[in-house]
């Protein structure tokens, strides 16, 4: 499981949570995504080498894109929701 916060580098004092349980088949990710507690949609995406690409589109709402960097038992990189630039760093909780 992938968990981290998240701050957003375009509003003052907006921030949150977000986690993935990421399962990998090869190069291919997937798995259940939550942004501030609250069930996402089911994320999809691939992990080449250190660099993770993922995201999630649900029904009838907001877009979100994950792109960043591993390292480690940690990821730090930007994510989108519909457009608007948020700062995410993670890391692995076993």
């Amino acid at each position: 499981m992938w968990e981290g916060n998240w701050t957003s580098t375009q509003l003052q004092n907006t921030n949150g949570t977000f986690c993935i349980k990421i399962t990998q088949n090869g190069n291919q990710i997937s798995g259940p995504l939550y942004r501030n507690g609250v069930y996402f949609g089911d994320a999809s995406g691939t992990l080449n080498g250190n660099q993770i690409t993922f995201g999630a589109v649900p029904a009838g709402s907001y877009e979100i894109r994950f792109t960043g960097t591993v390292s480690g038992n940690s990821a730090s990189g930007h994510y989108t929701l519909n457009r608007s630039c948020k700062d995410l760093c993670v890391r692995v909780r076993v």
